[in-house]
């Protein structure tokens, strides 16, 4: 699993992608097997029956997140619990938070922001919180089916010896090769694995600050300078 980010005009790449316009470009790659969108919205309001909270990094996201996650649920099927645009699945932190239990499946919510509105939806699932060594962190995720104007993660399932930096340069050139747009004409595409985002991204708006791999060289040198030293 790879997360991909475009630059344009030789400007440090945004991690978000917008518009679903690039999406049959991807298709017409065989290395990539499927591809999942991840929008996170920053502050919500979540009101149920009886209470009214502030959620943040409220996600929204397609129905194979848990295709690309592995976030384990403690209620709720894998396999249809995002069977349609607006189920949600709640962390068992904010279940407690809300209901004192963890077992509410059923539960109807209400999600209001700037950024995205949901007048109805229900509780179809709920997830193990998730780990702190993750690279984004999360107590409500719902399903989204229109990503038409929105700000996006893009995330691709590549086929098995798939080379990330082949893969970035093919995709690069059939954008810059298939765009009347002058600026789209300058992208450069790059393909981050999954498991380097944490120490190694380096692409402005960034899920949450991450931790960085010059720190840890520069940490050890200065250990093993002291080392010889002493």
């Amino acid at each position: 699993i790879g997360r991909l980010s475009l630059a344009f005009e030789g400007k440090q790449a945004d991690g978000r992608i917008f518009t679903e316009s690039y999406d049959e470009l991807l298709k017409q790659n065989p290395e990539i097997e499927d591809i999942l969108k991840m929008v996170v919205v920053q502050t919500t309001t979540l009101t149920n029956k009886d209470s009214k909270v502030v959620v943040n990094n409220l996600v929204l996201t397609g129905n194979n997140f848990l295709d690309f996650f592995n976030i384990p649920l403690i209620y709720g099927n894998t396999e249809d619990v995002f069977n349609k645009a607006g189920n949600i699945i709640i962390s068992e932190k904010l279940a407690l938070q809300l209901y004192g239990k963890t077992d509410v499946v059923g539960q109807e919510i209400k999600l209001e922001g700037r950024k995205y509105v949901l007048d109805k939806g229900f509780v179809n699932g709920v997830f193990k919180n998730i780990p702190a060594n993750s690279h984004f962190h999360t107590d409500i995720i719902v399903s989204e089916t229109d990503f038409s104007n929105l700000l996006m993660y893009y995330y691709l399932l590549l086929k098995k010896g798939v080379s990330n930096k082949e893969l970035s340069h093919k995709i690069t050139e059939a954008i810059q090769n298939t765009s009347e747009n002058p600026i789209r004409k300058t992208a450069e595409a790059s393909i981050l694995p999954l498991t380097d985002i944490h120490l190694h991204s380096n692409v402005a708006k960034e899920i949450e600050p991450g931790g960085k791999i010059d720190y840890i060289y520069l940490i050890a040198g200065a250990n093993i300078l002291l080392l010889i030293i002493v």
